[in-house]
């Protein structure tokens, strides 16, 4: 730009990248601090579920025990209790989004396209973390020897 008018008074010349970054730069460092905020929602959320199904799974050693030694499949085992954290999953995002759905006109908010498709996928996320997180106990609780349960104090 100097070669072609060496008398005009140029200020803060940058890229078309940088200017747009410097432009957006708190609406990413906000979106990184979401999205953060989001990841350890769901750390905390897989916890929760392991934990709980893991003491399900240990408080249950002897029901497990009895229904091996009468016959049951483990693969049974193993299906029965994912399928209750499966009902009680879908049970709680349902009713998280009809809950979410619900009290928008009450704070004044309208629920776009984008928001509906963002409930739904934040709650199939959330139904399918808690399904891996109940994975690993389901597998260690069709390992039971039922012998050594049924003889356990």
């Amino acid at each position: 730009m100097r070669d072609l008018d060496p008398m005009l008074a140029l200020d803060d010349v940058r890229s078309f990248g940088e200017k747009v970054r410097a432009t957006y730069a708190l609406q990413f460092f906000q979106l990184s601090i979401l999205t953060m905020f989001a990841a350890s929602a769901l750390l905390l959320i897989a916890i929760g579920i392991y934990g709980a199904v893991t003491f399900v799974a240990a408080a249950d050693v002897r029901a497990t025990a009895i229904r091996l030694a009468l016959g049951a499949a483990p693969n049974q085992i193993a299906a029965a209790f994912l399928g209750r954290t499966g009902r009680w999953s879908l049970l709680g995002c349902t009713i998280g989004a009809i809950a979410f759905v619900s009290l928008q006109p009450l704070f004044g908010f309208a629920i776009s396209a984008n928001d509906a498709t963002a409930i739904a996928v934040g709650a199939g996320l959330i139904f399918v973390l808690a399904l891996l997180a109940t994975g690993q106990p389901s597998l260690r609780a069709r390992t039971v020897n039922a012998l050594t349960a049924l003889n356990a104090p």
